[in-house]
């Protein structure tokens, strides 16, 4: 590669002599050289790590993420763990062959999550029905402002979330919606641990984040449609590619070095979502998690997903600026785990 860089280099600089000879200007020696120098000296600049970010944004087809995710039919897509519960199963007794299980498949260890995420600002709140402009510098998070995105984003955010919801309920008056009130991104779903694990991620993870220097820049663009419990919907508006890759290798590296400690990966990121933001729920029934057969909402997804893919196609190019967001402050992680909950929890039947 390098030596490709350089005959590139010297054909530029004979193609520049050759353009002074078939002008017949006549050019000082001093001023030639003078040209060239700068030429090589532009060439071998120092590039700042945000720079290096942009150059290396090439279009990837290949997906870093499990093909069964997907699919290519006209509805939303279905999360490979079903039901899912905040980027995790519901039930962790299948995924922990090692955990103490009772004979009914019933898990008698409590598991719990951790999670580690980007947080887009103020405010505490996020109200999709308020003019943002009401809405900056009125609150700030508990956990502190740890990545201030541009308002242009916040309202292409605002927007398109109030639209969503307003289009659902046109064309689906029983459903119910909840909108996202603290923009956020996350980088890990940290799966089914048990208590001791907890305790060990936990230091283990701030360790990395006070290691870590993170400067890149993150783009969005397509909006999609997740089937995630029986009843419910969300809608997530994904980073693109270059993007994905950059937050798929720091989840790697983090995942790592919990592995080093003893903690186990149960879920790997590329089972979960694509690395997104959500922006609404769709749900019948009376929570967005419910088992109740009376809710179930697989029947809409093509509804779903028409009024998702419409949106996406309007607001595709309003998401960023022309260099994107940059990221240059540390992530945050839970303060404690968050417990998984098992049997499933609204229905009996008769």
């Amino acid at each position: 590669m390098k030596a490709a860089s350089r005959q590139r280099d010297c054909r530029a600089v004979r193609r520049l002599t050759n353009i002074i000879r078939n002008k017949r200007c006549v050019v000082p020696l001093s001023t030639l050289v003078a040209v060239v120098t700068l030429f090589v000296l532009w060439k071998i600049r120092p590039e700042d790590p945000f720079t290096k970010d942009q150059q290396a944004r090439k279009p990837q087809s290949s997906t870093l993420f499990n093909p069964n995710l997907f699919h290519s039919e006209s509805r939303c897509q279905k999360t490979m763990h079903f039901p899912f519960r905040v980027g995790c199963p519901h039930d962790c007794s299948r995924y922990r062959s090692d955990s103490d299980t009772a004979k009914d498949g019933n898990s008698t260890t409590d598991f719990y999550r951790l999670t580690i995420e980007w947080y887009f600002g103020e405010p505490k709140e996020y109200n999709a029905d308020i003019p943002w402009s009401m809405q900056r510098n009125s609150s700030q998070y508990k956990q502190g402002i740890n990545f201030q995105c541009p308002e242009s984003f916040v309202n292409t955010f605002q927007s398109a979330s109030r639209e969503l919801v307003e289009r659902v309920h046109a064309s689906i008056p029983d459903a119910k919606s909840k909108t996202q009130k603290r923009m956020h991104m996350s980088l890990s779903y940290l799966c089914c641990l048990t208590e001791d694990e907890v305790k060990v991620a936990k230091p283990t993870i701030a360790e990395w984040i006070a290691e870590t220097r993170f400067d890149f820049s993150i783009r969005f663009g397509e909006i999609q449609c997740w089937y995630e419990r029986p009843n419910s919907v969300t809608t997530i508006v994904l980073v693109d590619p270059p993007s994905q890759r950059v937050l798929m290798k720091l989840n790697h590296e983090i995942n790592d070095r919990l592995r080093s400690e003893g903690v186990p990966i149960v879920v790997p990121r590329e089972d979960q979502m694509p690395f997104h933001s959500t922006l609404a729920g769709i749900y019948f029934g009376e929570s967005s998690e419910s088992y109740n057969p009376l809710n179930n909402i697989s029947s809409q997804l093509p509804v779903i997903h028409a009024i998702v893919q419409s949106l996406s196609n309007s607001k595709m190019e309003a998401w960023n600026p022309s260099d994107g967001i940059r990221v240059l402050h540390d992530p945050l992680s839970s303060s404690k785990g968050g417990i998984h909950t098992f049997p499933l929890i609204d229905y009996n039947p008769p």
